[in-house]
């Protein structure tokens, strides 16, 4: 099947790993497959997860109207801090039809970036289920500035230093997303949605590559983004 000219451009800009007769990106998240069983068309596998108090939850969907309308399986993180605790990284089972194409992670999160000891090992999973929070409450800032048809963001993946965040996302080329300042009294992140002034709605449109950075100003804080657009009589 041929490709139209948003997916082209997608998919050029993504390097997916392949395990088996699958694409995927959970390697950009600290995740990996372990093992490969087909019975009667339906592939048994493991996940490999950082912190075993991670769990998985498995989504498939045939045609992913959200991802180019491919046959999608979707792995969802939830982490039970109650859970068992060990130093090392555990296995979750996974199953899905042998027709599925990609396997994406749809809860990103933000690996932290500090040493690893099991004295702090509680401290690093709060800060990544606080990540998930933040990058959930980004992603809806992002989708709350537009009354319908929100244009595709695929994030590619996230870095941590100790001084800021860096987002590697892929978006519609008319668009730019910058940070802008954070009204730290206020736990408050803003962000400017820049749109090209050229772009007519309805027009062919490719997608690319970018980079958002993010100060670190809000540590240990839950995070709420507030989105601005310029130029939005272009989108209405």
């Amino acid at each position: 099947m041929s490709l139209d000219i948003n997916e082209k451009s997608f998919f050029s800009l993504i390097n997916f790993n392949k395990y088996e007769t699958i694409y995927h990106n959970l390697e950009d998240w600290h995740l990996k497959f372990d093992g490969w069983v087909n019975k009667a068309g339906q592939i048994e596998t493991n996940i490999i997860v950082p912190y075993s108090e991670m769990t998985i939850k498995v989504c498939e969907n045939n045609s992913d109207i959200n991802f180019f309308n491919k046959h999608t399986v979707r792995i969802k993180l939830i982490i039970k801090k109650n859970g068992p605790n060990y130093i090392f990284n555990d296995k979750r089972k996974c199953a899905f039809n042998e027709n599925a194409e990609y396997v994406l992670l749809d809860t990103p999160y933000i690996y932290p970036h500090n040493w690893y000891y099991l004295s702090n090992r509680s401290y690093l999973l709060d800060k990544v289920m606080m990540s998930m929070e933040y990058i959930d409450a980004w992603l809806n800032g992002y989708k709350s500035i537009f009354n319908s048809n929100v244009p595709f963001i695929f994030i590619s993946r996230i870095y941590e230093t100790a001084q800021e965040y860096k987002i590697d996302i892929i978006i519609k080329d008319y668009l730019d997303i910058a940070y802008v300042a954070t009204d730290v009294e206020n736990s408050l992140v803003y962000m400017n949605i820049l749109v090209n002034n050229s772009y007519q709605k309805g027009q062919p449109t490719k997608y690319k590559k970018t980079t958002i950075y993010i100060p670190r100003l809000l540590k240990n804080k839950k995070n709420n983004f507030k989105f601005v657009a310029c130029g939005w009589n272009k989108l209405v």
